[in-house]
């Protein structure tokens, strides 16, 4: 488990709170900060402190609350007054209870993200549903091509829908914020200020594998499959589907169904994409309900529950979470691409002051594993540079471009006769 510390004034943290980077992280073992965890709830109970020094974020509930017990693979906020750290030592526990420490300020820190939360939504630009859908699927394309190519066409399609979902008008609503000029358009990001959506746990790709499945010809291929992969782009919607602790309906619909922000009965739409096209549609969510009449109901099918688990019994639960990763991880590099360059309508941010270089294999393997590595180095304002060995004999050249493709200085180009 891990600890960090910051500035709260005694008061309990804001939602608006920023995450911690890695900078800032103490790791401890769950023994060691137990027994500081209850003795600062101990020492409080018995001084004038009136607010809890530990906080741990609850995804659900999209706040920080107090913290009272310890448990492994969490990380815990203290408030620099609970002490516990030393220079010098590192985590010294109950040694140091209430001895203040002075906080790491982290840099470009992205909000807590709870089970609605999208950060990666608010860019720092204003791009198009149709633009990242474009390069989302430009990007699904090279990985699904070269690792499986059989499946292409399924992911072709998954990477068109989706973000369909975001044409809901309560996520629009919240990317656009109080600019009204934003209205003609259907957005995927937003240069906006990070915001909350007015409706609860809203999950926009719920709402894109519902459109998906409602629009689709019943005998396209791996149908199934492909509402799975919209619905897991985020990690927050697999096999089941079902109502959050909290999620209820509105006091005018009550025995309205509901699951993870969205309505039955919602309208979705219209929306003209590259290879998706409909007029407004409503929202059905009997797929939440248990079993299938087939002479009832021939046209729902069967239930999302039932169709999840055949496809984990076909594909395997490692496999399938292997052809999820294939499209978060194209989603992810179409929004890193489009987060580095800065059109003229982006906020602006600090530009990195170095750029960090290193050597690879041009394989979709290689790039693969290089996702997670960009995000790293951006949270310090910094750009990674990946250059492979084919590059050697242009090495001037390629490193020129790839400079002036992050808006970095480029130096003077050199002399034939200098080294």
């Amino acid at each position: 488990m891990q600890v960090f510390w910051r500035e709260l004034d005694g008061e309990p943290p804001s939602p608006h709170e920023p995450e911690p980077v890695r900078a800032e992280l103490c790791r401890v073992s769950l023994p060691r900060f137990r027994a500081f965890l209850e003795k600062s709830i101990h020492t409080k109970a018995k001084t004038r402190i009136s607010k809890p020094l530990a906080y741990v974020w609850n995804l659900l509930a999209d706040q920080w609350e107090p913290a009272t017990s310890a448990r492994p693979g969490v990380s815990y906020l203290l408030d620099v007054r609970a002490g516990g750290y030393s220079a010098d030592l590192g985590w010294v526990g109950p040694a140091a209870l209430e001895h203040p420490i002075t906080p790491f300020t982290p840099k470009n820190a992205q909000v807590a993200n709870g089970y609605a939360g999208d950060p990666a939504t608010f860019s720092r630009a204003w791009i198009t549903l149709a633009e990242h859908t474009r390069a989302v699927v430009d990007e699904t394309t090279r990985l699904a091509s070269a690792l499986v190519p059989e499946l292409v066409s399924a992911f072709v399609a998954a990477a068109r829908w989706h973000d369909v979902g975001k044409a809901h008008e309560a996520f629009q609503k919240m990317l656009r914020g109080d600019d009204p000029t934003r209205s003609p358009q259907l957005w995927a990001k937003s240069a906006q200020s990070w915001r909350r959506c007015d409706r609860r746990f809203l999950r926009h790709e719920l709402a894109s594998a519902l459109g998906w499945l409602q629009t689709s010809p019943s005998d396209a291929p791996e149908r199934d499959l492909v509402a799975y992969l919209i619905a897991a782009h985020h990690g927050k919607v697999r096999l089941s589907l079902r109502s959050l602790p909290g999620e209820e309906p509105p006091p005018d619909r009550p025995d309205t169904r509901v699951a993870r922000g969205i309505l039955d009965g919602d309208p979705l739409g219209p929306v003209e994409l590259e290879g998706v096209s409909f007029p407004t549609i409503t929202l059905d969510l009997s797929l939440m309900e248990m079993g299938w009449d087939a002479e009832r109901e021939p046209q729902r099918g069967p239930s999302w529950l039932a169709r999840m688990i055949a496809l984990r019994d076909h594909h395997g639960p490692f496999r399938l979470a292997w052809l999820e990763t294939l499209l978060r991880a194209a989603d992810a590099r179409a929004s890193a691409v489009a987060d580095a360059v800065s059109p003229a309508n982006a906020q602006p941010k600090p530009l990195a002051m170095n750029t960090l270089e290193s050597w690879g294999a041009d394989t979709a393997d290689y790039n693969l594993s290089m996702l997670g590595k960009p995000q790293l180095y951006q949270q310090e304002a910094q750009r990674l540079i990946t250059l492979c060995p084919d590059n050697k004999s242009r090495l001037d050249a390629v490193l020129r471009s790839k400079l002036a493709f992050f808006a970095c200085p480029v130096p003077p180009a050199r002399s034939p006769g200098r080294q």
